[in-house]
């Protein structure tokens, strides 16, 4: 029987490692003077052991660390939406537009490192900023480290005083020193490749179109787009125009062609606090003259015009595979749960997906059978499901049925000259001549001159006005206004545009023109033009829906880019969410769904605008309020201790500051990053064998250590087993030894750091009983 003692330094009470040192306090070798005989048929085990932890805080790896960040409607399960009446709360988190989105810290750590709180505060803000999707929150999040001096600006730079946890804040004030975060109004650019290939105002619905623009014309079969999109800055609209026409470089005064143009502009969103984005349609709608007037647009064409998602054309087989390209270059921008000709609504020269708009065609062709009317009308639509609605060319096709498709929205004001149909339209459209019930304005008569819409965003809210601009003044200028669609909570479900949902936070302009069969002659200029944009600038001004790289694109386009159980959870917000359900239900309050007040904003003078109805939450462990069934969203979540919640799964408790009207929580208690990873003793040079099944492989391990000693986690811990136990050193014959390499791993055979100073290993060799 022996017992051997093992040390890697002198002095028992040196804390500190040196670390070029041979003896560190996770790996070395003590040489005896004189060999040492084993006897026949012995084992070994551990006897005791005396190590100092650091307490340092370890990342990466198994030691992984993630939470979810969730922006949206508070969640109470007391809550009622079977109600009639709107509420501001939700029952359950599959009621929300909104969902938890998983950040992982470090997350292309494979192997644990260690390292200190300034880092942990920066990584927080980095993880988070690049998953939030909310255009006026984007890049505005900080984690800061709070102190009993305060809160610091800096992470690196931490005013005087102890440590007490993280601040947590969401900045969302527009006005003040933040006047540069509110709404700007800049037009966007034509696309040039030469710049940047994938940004500006591209093809959305031609294949070969969108090849082209992919590959600058190298793509074999590809074909440049011939209708121009230009930018330019007339009399006018002296703040900038950009606009779609059916001119080309060889017929500047137009051409008819067989293809709709369809465009989306790659370029920062729409600002959600109350970002305006106005179209010019009056040269969609000149009367035909003959001769032609050269460079003067005449002859009526049909368009459309709203707001868009930006996303990537793909196929998805389900499970755990991304989403792939449909073949080799395809990117035609819409939706992978759209359906071309899939709706009462879709038109064949429609092409293009918008999550908003407004339509107009002159000619028959958006009739269909049994839907008569819709000629020389302003439509209103939006993409939302309705399992009743099996019109169009792909409509009866069984598995479209649940998908997205155009619904048009009736408009009115609530009387009876307009169906009863109330979506607070004035009373001049309504009472104008020509005005339709069941189809709307007649834009071909145009009573009341109106020649531009403006489409307008308040957080989850999206309204629409018509504007009739006086063309004879010089720049042109505002002369009448009327409300075509705004938002009432007071309203049943079917009678709003639909709620804005976490996949098209990110709204985007989207545009087409048609004149084919339009004209008699051909020749002739027709233009739809983009004269007000006002988008996020300062904090998202590298958005890029097609980007691969996730600071720069949203959710839904981080979702189609990585697949997997967050693109199930984005069709569910499309697909299987109630708000987004325009199908009638006469079991429900008016054949509503869920019934709640759509998020909006504040506006007062002396704070500016600023988000209403939504709140951000931080889901540190698994959770059913923000997890939902099985806590399936929030799967993993493991921060609670680590960012000083402890006793919680829902970090609900932002609130608004007063001076600066950020959304701010601070930790409840000291945050605890000492790791709990195991560590275990290995004797390197003996005969001994253990199996480490976890890493599927055979191990020189003897002994798994506690993480603490009763009364502490890190500093001196001395160690001693309940029972030893012993492990066959498999030797026949007697053999001898002087020497015994010793190392301290985590369960994934890689050193514990996280050991420093002096290590003392006693270890009990007997012959077998």
């Amino acid at each position: 029987m022996s017992l051997i003692i093992c040390k890697n330094k002198q002095d028992e009470d040196d804390l500190t490692s040196e670390i070029d040192s041979i003896n560190k306090p996770y790996a070395f070798r003590n040489s005896i003077t004189s060999n040492m005989m084993v006897p026949a048929n012995a084992e070994i085990a551990l006897q005791s052991a005396k190590i100092n932890m650091d307490g340092s805080i370890i990342v990466g790896g198994e030691n992984s660390k993630l939470f979810y960040n969730y922006v949206g409607m508070p969640v109470d399960p007391n809550t009622n939406t079977d109600q009639a009446s709107a509420t501001t709360k939700l029952r359950t988190v599959e009621e929300s537009p909104f969902a938890p989105i998983k950040v992982i810290l470090f997350p292309h750590s494979v192997t644990q490192h260690n390292i200190g709180i300034d880092e942990i505060a920066d990584e927080i803000t980095q993880s988070v900023n690049e998953i939030i999707s909310y255009p006026n929150l984007k890049n505005r999040f900080k984690c800061s480290l709070k102190t009993s001096a305060g809160v610091a600006v800096d992470p690196a730079n931490p005013p005087l005083g102890k440590f007490e946890g993280f601040t947590f804040t969401y900045n969302q004030r527009i006005i003040g020193d933040d006047a540069g975060q509110a709404p700007q109004n800049v037009i966007p650019q034509a696309h040039d490749y030469a710049t940047s290939p994938t940004k500006g105002m591209l093809e959305a619905s031609i294949t070969q179109r969108r090849n082209y623009q992919v590959t600058n014309g190298a793509y074999p079969g590809s074909e440049a787009p011939l209708w121009t999109y230009t930018k330019t800055t007339p009399a006018s609209f002296p703040d900038g125009m950009g606009t779609l026409s059916t001119a080309t470089t060889a017929s500047p005064n137009g051409v008819v062609r067989t293809n709709s143009r369809c465009v989306i502009g790659n370029v920062p969103p729409v600002h959600c606090l109350g970002g305006k984005v106005v179209y010019f349609f009056e040269d969609c709608l000149k009367p035909l003259v003959n001769p032609v007037v050269p460079g003067t647009p005449a002859g009526r064409a049909r368009f459309q015009c709203g707001l868009s998602r930006g996303s990537r054309s793909m196929t998805w087989s389900g499970g755990d595979e991304p989403p792939r390209l449909l073949r080799a270059l395809e990117r035609n921008i819409q939706p992978f749960d759209f359906k071309r000709g899939n709706g009462s609504l879709s038109a064949g020269w429609m092409g293009g997906y918008m999550d908003y708009g407004i339509s107009y065609d002159h000619t028959g062709s958006s009739n269909q059978a049994g839907i008569f009317g819709r000629n020389n009308r302003l439509l209103v639509f939006h993409t939302v499901v309705n399992t009743d609605d099996i019109g169009g060319t792909t409509g009866l096709v069984g598995a479209n049925r649940p998908l997205l498709k155009r619904q048009q929205l009736r408009y009115g004001n609530g009387t009876a000259a307009s169906g009863n149909y109330d979506t607070g339209t004035d009373d001049a459209i309504v009472n104008s001549a020509g005005y339709d019930a069941q189809n709307g304005y007649n834009l071909t008569t145009n009573p009341l001159n109106i020649n531009a819409v403006e489409f307008k965003v308040e957080n989850c809210r999206v309204t629409i006005d018509l504007i009739e601009y006086n063309t004879g003044a010089n720049p042109y200028v505002e002369a009448n206004r009327y409300v075509l669609v705004n938002y009432d909570p007071a309203r049943n479900h079917g009678s709003n545009l639909k709620c804005i949902n976490q996949n098209c936070l990110a709204l985007l302009p989207a545009m087409t023109i048609s004149n084919r069969g339009n004209n008699p002659i051909t020749g002739v200029l027709q233009e739809l033009s983009i004269v007000k944009y006002e988008s996020v600038q300062s904090n998202w001004s590298n958005f890029d829906f097609l980007s691969d790289d996730g600071k720069q694109n949203d959710f839904y386009n981080k979702v189609t880019r990585n697949g997997g159980n967050m693109l199930q959870l984005s069709r569910q917000l499309d697909r299987n969410r109630d708000f987004n359900n325009y199908t009638f239900n006469a079991e429900r309050p008016d054949g509503v769904f869920n019934n709640f007040v759509y998020p909006g904003i504040t506006s007062v003078v002396a704070e500016g605008n600023l988000l209403s109805g939504v709140s951000p939450a931080l889901v540190v462990r698994p959770s059913v309020v923000l997890g939902g069934k099985h806590e399936l969203l929030v799967k993993g979540a493991n921060m609670g201790l680590f960012l000083g919640f402890p006793r919680v799964s829902d970090v609900t408790g932002f609130i608004r500051n007063a001076a600066t009207f950020a959304f701010q929580v601070s930790s409840y208690s000291l945050p605890t990053f000492t790791s709990s990873k195991s560590v275990f003793v290995r004797l390197e040079n003996f005969g001994q064998e253990s199996v480490n099944s976890f890493q599927g492989l055979r191990s020189k391990i003897i002994a798994h250590l506690p993480r603490f000693d009763g009364q502490n986690s890190e500093g001196p811990l001395y160690l001693e087993p309940n029972e030893r136990m012993y492990l066959d050193l498999k030797n026949p014959q007697p053999f001898r030894i002087n020497s015994f390499d010793i190392s301290l791993c985590y369960a994934d055979e890689t050193y514990a750091t996280s050991l420093t100073g002096t290590t003392i290993i006693c270890l009990h060799i007997r012959e077998k009983s």
